[in-house]
């Protein structure tokens, strides 16, 4: 059956961008139902009287919203747009001189390389088999965890081997948690501006994410309490230290204030510190204050280079069978071979050495935002991995995004990241770290404060 395209005429300039937008709302009111294949970009042109570089853009588009997907020698279907896993950034690598500032990830230089490539030439000379060939302790190898608690120290956290748990990164611990910390059905309470992860997670969980309205140090602990108090919340998510969209450093007082509202309501916390060990002025983290309830997420992916893909969670003594049973369920266990690397940098050095520079590296980067975005509304920190601009009056976030990728520059639209899909937000986070070259770097985000100035 032909596809529901809208008439010629109803379309408006620029073409690509409102065919999209039909296209869009034909697939969210049902017009155009989920796994239903679409006609070829030729097919489409044809029958609308478009050209075939105006219809290859607005599939793109759509892509880009995760709301179809192109699959090779089958065409191209409508992804389940209610699936919860929209990523707010592209799910392809970029193309030709697209310069991708949407997703977040550390820079890197030729070292990284160098000594990755050292690091695996040495596990393949002398690793013991059992980084190969074991599949178990579930939890992580001793060693292992041993090196997750010397690195947990350093960045504040004293824990014991025992309370560590060995991940594939904050995003796999922050599933292990949820799955662990709640059952179907039960409220789990967020930032009002979250981790996208969170909101996916959720989703796939069954849970019901309640946004908690927050200020320039986090989350307001009387709207915590009010939100305690009238959702029976079961679990909440905490992004203290740069690690949410909009980048900030929850200070003591703060932490001190919503530790009292999470004891007096018997929450479950999952706090996410992947970007802590980059600001080592921050105050302790929420499991130094109230261990007992606190299960801590970290990670080398956002602190020393993406497919160094091991992290650190720490539960509570009373939490640990259920996290085993998940990680049984959900991954067997984490990768040992990453594992072992990590834990050989973290016991000479090399984890801290480039923690450090990754630090100066992004220092500099915010230099440059604050150079570029002065007389602009947005926030940053020198150790952050992105900045939030929230957009002048006058645009909106997706056509912020669409115009900047005219210009080959990807950013993440602010919707992506609240928690609650009522709120609205006109504003976008910005990788610092996302374009390797700092000329390139530098271009492209005097171009988006140029667009951004633009009247609208």
């Amino acid at each position: 059956m032909p596809i529901d395209l809208p008439p010629r005429e109803t379309l408006t300039e620029p073409l690509y961008l409102s065919l999209a937008a039909a296209i869009e709302q034909a697939i969210l009111t049902g017009r155009i139902a989920r796994g239903e294949r679409l006609p070829t970009h030729r097919a489409v042109a044809a029958r609308m009287g478009l050209s075939i570089h105006t219809v290859g853009k607005a599939f793109d588009r759509l892509r880009q919203q995760n709301l179809i997907d192109a699959q090779v020698g089958r065409g191209t279907f409508v992804v389940d747009p209610e699936a919860g896993s929209d990523p707010p950034y592209a799910v392809r690598p970029p193309e030709g001189g697209l310069l991708d500032l949407a997703i977040s990830r550390p820079l890197s230089d030729p070292r990284h390389d160098r000594l990755m490539r050292q690091a695996l030439r040495d596990r393949a000379a002398s690793a013991d088999v059992s980084v190969f060939l074991a599949s178990r302790p579930n939890l992580g190898q001793t060693l292992h965890r041993r090196a997750g608690a010397a690195w947990l120290e350093r960045c504040g956290l004293p824990a014991t081997p025992d309370r560590v748990v060995v991940t594939n990164g904050a995003a796999h611990g922050l599933a292990l948690a949820l799955s662990a910390a709640t059952r179907p059905g039960d409220v789990v309470l967020a930032d009002r501006i979250t981790h996208h992860t969170v909101m996916s997670l959720c989703a796939y969980f069954g849970l019901r994410l309640v946004p908690v309205d927050g200020d320039a140090d986090g989350m307001v602990p009387a709207s915590l309490a009010t939100a305690c108090a009238q959702e029976g919340a079961r679990a909440v998510v905490i992004l203290p230290t740069l690690s949410g969209p909009v980048p900030r450093i929850m200070p003591a007082d703060r932490r001190g204030e919503i530790a009292e509202v999470l004891r007096r309501h018997d929450l479950t916390v999952i706090e996410n510190d992947a970007l802590a060990p980059l600001a080592p002025d921050a105050p302790p983290p929420f499991a130094a204050l109230m261990p007992e309830r606190v299960i801590h997420l970290s990670t080398f992916t956002k602190t020393i280079m993406p497919g160094l893909r091991t992290g650190y969670l720490v539960t509570p003594l009373k939490l640990r069978p259920a996290i085993l049973a998940r990680m049984i369920a959900l991954s067997w266990s984490a990768t040992p071979l990453l594992a072992d690397i990590a834990a050989a940098w973290v016991a000479d050095g090399t984890a801290a050495a480039l923690t450090d520079w990754q630090r100066g590296a992004l220092a500099a980067r915010h230099g440059v935002l604050a150079g570029a975005f002065a007389g602009l509304a947005w926030t940053g920190h020198p150790a952050a991995l992105h900045a939030w601009l929230t957009l002048p009056d006058g645009w909106h976030s997706p056509d912020f995004v669409a115009e900047a990728r005219l210009l080959d520059i990807d950013v993440a639209p602010g919707a992506s990241f609240l928690s609650s899909p009522s709120d609205r937000v006109e504003a976008v986070r910005i990788s610092t770290g996302g374009v390797p070259e700092n000329e390139a770097f530098g271009a492209a985000v005097n171009l988006l404060a140029e667009l951004a100035k633009m009247p609208r």
